[in-house]
């Protein structure tokens, strides 16, 4: 994704920008994924709600479903978006912008796009 004039961090704009609209148009259903071109890649062992994705550029997507009482965004259905350049927990996800940002930040929640918090 990197290296090179007017990148920021090694990551293009372009592929900020891919991640902007990807962010910014997260279904509530998961299943809509799957009908814009995403390819389920969810291990059929897994019994639970969680979800994962991968698009045709490479980025994998994953779906929390939501806890029902449970606090803060366990409570909320909501995705993360892997960094394709994640060298660790402390740079394993994208926020909303393309940003590389930890495992466990309020940042690296992506909420569907009828759920998104109030600014």
């Amino acid at each position: 994704m990197g290296g090179g004039k007017g990148n920021f961090g090694g990551i293009s704009k372009a592929f900020r920008s891919k991640v902007q609209k990807i962010s910014s148009n997260l279904p509530k259903n998961p299943n809509t994924l799957i009908k814009k071109g995403w390819i389920e890649k969810t291990d059929i062992r897994n019994l639970s709600a969680n979800r994962d994705f991968e698009n045709s550029n490479g980025l994998k997507l994953h779906f929390d479903k939501e806890i029902k009482g449970a606090p803060g965004f366990r409570g909320k259905d909501h995705y993360h978006l892997y960094n394709p350049n994640t060298k660790n927990d402390g740079d394993l996800y994208l926020d909303q912008f393309g940003n590389s940002v930890a495992k466990g930040s309020k940042a690296s929640h992506l909420l569907p796009k009828n759920q998104r918090r109030k600014k």
